[in-house]
């Protein structure tokens, strides 16, 4: 009997729609040279380049070894994605500063958790819930840790930034924008901590089923975020008309 390698099937199906979010922003980036508009594309470009990364899984790659430092790269670009949504909400608020010092600090913090589980290479563990195969990394849950407890920071700070600001905006279409980025956040931030803190073991086959519902509800509030259209002529102090 085959056996289906879910939770890649089902990532390849994200990808596909985070691929037309990417696309949607770069067409609009493209018209305003916006430096908002900019950090967003950085941001699904960044969600998009994990996705691709990780979509060979068990499909085209499998061995064990070679999928578990697949689980190890993606990681990174999570990091990336969330490193510049941090940057945009300093953007916003003008904090330079605060961009130069922080982002190096991401980008080192998400390298070194995908670089030091990698110089011990270990097989991927394998589940098998049939007529479902999937895998799990072996980084163990000390890094995992590590590696929830940052996405998660950064994604709760997006979180805060964007609802503290769509409750203060007048404007019913800005805040609108701001809560569906919030909530998309949100999800994102679920599913780091049900893939990172709770999912590192082959035997919780639902934990990653979680994750991967969390991971499409993300994608599909930001992408409603995105195509959400204002009916008052206003400009969205954030994307401009993105």
């Amino acid at each position: 009997m085959t056996q289906i390698p879910i939770i890649t099937i089902t990532s390849n199906v994200i990808l596909v729609f985070i691929l037309f979010v990417t696309i949607k922003i770069y067409l609009s980036w493209q018209k305003s040279k916006s430096k908002t508009v900019g950090y967003l594309l950085k941001v699904f470009l960044s969600f998009t380049t994990a996705l691709l990364v990780f979509a060979p899984n068990g499909i085209i790659i499998k061995d064990p070894r070679i999928i578990n430092l697949i689980f190890n790269i993606y990681t990174f670009f999570f990091f990336l994605g969330l490193g510049y949504f941090v940057m945009l909400t300093f953007e916003i608020n003008h904090r330079q500063l605060l961009k130069r010092i922080i982002f190096p600090i991401i980008i080192i913090y998400g390298l070194l958790l995908s670089i030091i589980p990698s110089i011990n290479l270990k097989p991927a563990l394998v589940g098998v819930q049939k007529p479902f195969i999937f895998w799990e990394d072996t980084r163990g849950p000390l890094i995992n840790t590590f590696i929830g407890a940052g996405l998660g920071i950064l994604s709760f700070w997006v979180i805060f930034f964007f609802f503290n600001n769509g409750i203060k905006v007048k404007e019913k279409y800005v805040r609108q924008r701001s809560f569906l980025i919030s909530g998309g956040v949100l999800c994102f931030l679920l599913s780091s901590i049900t893939d990172f803190v709770f999912g590192a073991n082959p035997n919780i086959f639902y934990i990653s089923i979680y994750t991967m519902f969390f991971n499409a509800l993300a994608i599909g509030l930001l992408l409603f975020a995105v195509e959400y259209k204002k009916e008052e002529k206003i400009s969205d102090k954030y994307f401009g008309n993105v």
